[in-house]
């Protein structure tokens, strides 16, 4: 059980938006990442236009090239009833989360976490210039990547430190 970051992109920021985009990227093996383009499920018909100018994907495209929300859900499912995954906005990934998840009368995994938990208390405010500071493409998967680098880099770092005064 690695550490990984989840993102989603949704329809919008409303009540009534979805995800449409899934993203889970394990910093210790980037081989079980991966990443989910969702066909919207025929009952999510909310769309915001403000947010496809962000992250670039339009309604048609999902449309055409998503996978079925139910099979991405059950894959989902899988994997986040096994490993805890971490994020830098836990609220919004578990609004669509459960968007997601009760749209199939499924158990929402209570697993994301704020990326903080991986990061010594002390490292805090350092970590949250570093995020603020990112230049996001708001695309789940190279989100999910750059947040882990980031996690990465902030844990390797306290890691020599703590090494280095150990000796």
């Amino acid at each position: 059980m690695g550490r990984k970051i989840i993102d989603i992109e949704a329809s919008g920021l409303q009540q009534d938006s979805y995800p449409i985009e899934i993203a889970v990227y394990d910093i210790d093996d980037e081989s079980q990442s991966f990443v989910h383009l969702i066909k919207p499920h025929e009952s999510w018909t909310h769309w915001c236009y403000d947010a496809q100018n962000v992250h670039g994907l339009s309604r048609q495209y999902i449309e055409e090239d998503g996978e079925d929300a139910y099979e991405v859900c059950q894959h989902l499912k899988q994997v986040l009833s096994t490993n805890n995954v971490y994020s830098d906005a836990p609220s919004y990934e578990m609004m669509w989360l459960r968007k997601l998840f009760w749209t199939f009368d499924e158990v929402v995994p209570d697993t994301v976490l704020s990326v903080m938990h991986l990061i010594e208390w002390k490292h805090h405010q350092d970590f949250n210039n570093e995020l603020s500071n990112l230049k996001v493409p708001h695309r789940a998967l190279p989100d999910a990547v750059m947040i882990g680098q980031c996690v990465k880099s902030f844990t390797t770092a306290q890691s020599k430190l703590t090494q280095s005064m150990k000796e």
